[in-house]
């Protein structure tokens, strides 16, 4: 296949493979649910943490290894043993309950949902690059999104079987845990896709090579799922361990966008370390939040929602993390390597800020540089930045020193 040519039987293929995948995301979670109470939920999703962390990482790190000693098919061709051993394994030692009823699938509301996701990933990867925010093909697929969108919703309240239940929304557990699912997944998807793209430009790694150097993000990510899965396990309280999370994930975003070429590795390795910190206190303990606050009958449909809109927001954090690299090294006027890296810490700080508004993009890393003063300073401020984010027409002036600029914020805040 020539460069930059598109195969539609690769397409195809990805396309199965997707079906597939999608299923075995979700179904081992909800298999772990059943044969498990609700006491031991927290331990067993700390274990599958763990697990999720070293794959989410060590995967990559695999087919880039695999990719560069036999070529790129070799990383299909690997999973054919697996699969067959999996299969083998799950037909027979694999023990579940019988399920109750055979109630129909919500054929409708499945491809109502697939098309607006679709379109909103679409939104993401094009808008931008490919084609401006205010095309007609963007604003196309927003309005399809929208509409789809709206379908869905109206068709779950009337499905006999729905897919996603709508009562599962009376739940205020349910409201938080989701949304702020999605948010995890993107910071997780953006900095696992971009960081090893900053290793490779500033220390001059090759794809491997900085694959490994995320171990320290990976972990401090497995070893913290299993203490904090275990512990809640427990206690049965949680919520210590996401407020902390939340807090530690904004520390370490901020710490890992103050990296300049000059950063010695081990300094970023103690970064990507808070970072791992941050996402094994929160990760599994939403999904067990999200599995506690429904009835053993819902149990399914919030364990697949659950993760099927962490993949959604994973997904969407790669896009974005994308767009607003691309918009940095627009910005710049250099396609390097280099000024790859130098953007990178960049794009990694509006990680403290998700989602982005992109009209203040360069006013805020220009007015971010003045921070690097003072790391308790710098930290403090964007810590506080992050909780009190103001929408563009907020925005304090660029440039000012970091206390300044939140001074300015409260006036502004409290004139409006």
């Amino acid at each position: 296949m020539r460069p930059g040519a598109v195969d539609p039987q690769l397409i195809a293929a990805r396309t199965l493979q997707g079906i597939g995948a999608g299923a075995l995301f979700v179904l081992p979670t909800i298999a772990l649910s059943e044969l498990y109470p609700q006491r031991l939920r927290g331990r067993v999703q700390g274990l599958t943490g763990g697990v999720f962390a070293v794959a989410s990482v060590g995967g990559p790190l695999a087919g880039g290894a695999i990719t560069d000693a036999v070529g790129w098919r070799w990383i299909f061709y690997i999973n054919l043993p697996l699969g067959l051993l999996s299969i083998a394994m799950v037909a027979f030692a694999l023990r579940l309950p019988r399920a109750g009823g055979g109630g129909r699938v919500d054929v409708a509301g499945s491809v109502l949902l697939v098309g607006a996701t679709v379109s909103l990933l679409l939104v993401a990867e094009w808008g931008g690059r490919a084609h401006a925010w205010t095309s007609a093909v963007i604003l196309g697929l927003v309005g399809a999104f929208a509409v789809l969108l709206t379908a869905f919703v109206w068709w779950e309240r009337r499905a006999v079987n729905p897919l996603l239940p709508p009562r599962l929304f009376a739940d205020p557990a349910l409201r938080i845990a989701l949304p702020a699912t999605v948010l995890l997944g993107a910071l997780l998807g953006g900095s696992v896709v971009y960081l090893p793209t900053y290793l490779q430009g500033a220390y001059g790694m090759g794809a491997t090579q900085a694959g490994l150097a995320l171990n320290p993000y990976v972990v401090t990510f497995m070893a913290v799922s299993f203490l904090a899965g275990a512990r809640v396990g427990r206690s049965g309280r949680y919520k210590s361990s996401l407020v902390a999370g939340s807090l530690v994930v904004v520390l370490g975003f901020a710490l890992v966008s103050q990296i300049g070429p000059g950063t010695a590795y081990a300094v970023l390795a103690l970064e990507l370390g808070v970072l791992g910190v941050g996402f094994g206190l929160l990760m599994q303990n939403l999904v067990v939040v999200a599995q506690n606050a429904a009835s053993p009958a819902d149990l399914a449909a919030v364990t697949s929602a659950t993760l099927s809109v962490r993949g959604l927001g994973m997904s969407l954090g790669v896009a974005s993390f994308g767009s607003l690299l691309t918009r940095e090294l627009r910005g710049s006027g250099a396609q390097t390597a280099e000024a790859t890296a130098a953007a990178v810490p960049e794009v990694l700080f509006w990680g403290c800020r998700w989602p982005p508004r992109w009209s203040s993009c360069s006013h805020c890393c220009r007015a971010r540089s003045t921070a690097r003063r003072s790391s308790a300073a710098r930290v403090t401020y964007v810590a506080v930045e992050a909780e009190t984010a103001s929408p563009p027409w907020r925005r304090y002036r660029p440039g000012a020193r970091p206390y300044s600029r939140l001074k300015a914020l409260a006036k502004a805040n409290s004139e409006v």
